[in-house]
């Protein structure tokens, strides 16, 4: 995973072109805007987990809300499996996107693109569950996915997931007129 500080990110695309843009960012790209800090030890992490846990609400409809400039944006590149396109959302390695937090599970979620070309999100049934934009996802279920789409998992982390670097660059250059 390669992390950027969201500022810096909306103010290249400021400055570039659209084609510019995804020249440089061509993989699958995720605004991490909210994540709630671990507690200090693990065995702070029950009782943490039960009184911690609020978040902002989430933004509703696909590719709707603003971008949080003071978030994290990271890109992760999408053939990581011998070509298939298939990203694990995780607590630890070998997922592809690790989120250290005790309220997310080793293996939380799937990201992968189907054979029409789009893509989904499998909930692998989490005890602290996963959100689509406000929808709570159900166990082995496959969700589609679209660029924009808000990403509530374990309560504690707000991805916003970009497939295209093109409706990435149009997100953040939205965000340059609020």
């Amino acid at each position: 995973m390669r992390f950027r500080d969201l500022a810096q990110v909306i103010a290249e695309a400021k400055r570039t072109s659209e084609e510019e843009f995804a020249a440089r960012y061509p993989s699958v790209a995720f605004v991490l805007e909210n994540f709630l800090p671990p507690p200090a030890s693990h065995a702070d992490s029950r009782e943490w987990t039960e009184t911690n846990t609020a978040l902002p609400t989430l933004p509703g409809g696909t590719g709707t809300g603003k971008l949080f400039p003071h978030g994290q944006i990271f890109w992760v590149d999408a053939n990581v499996r011998a070509g298939q396109h298939v990203l694990e959302i995780g607590r630890t390695a070998p997922a592809d996107v690790i989120l250290e937090h005790p309220r997310i599970s080793r293996r939380h979620a799937t990201i992968q693109k189907t054979e029409a070309g789009t893509w989904s999100i499998e909930h692998h049934g989490a005890e602290d569950g996963t959100m689509i934009n406000g929808r709570p996802l159900h166990h082995g279920k496959n969700e589609p996915l679209e660029d924009g789409d808000v990403l509530l998992l374990g309560q504690i982390a707000i991805l916003r997931v970009f497939f295209a670097p093109e409706a990435l660059y149009r997100k953040l250059r939205e965000a340059l007129s609020m």
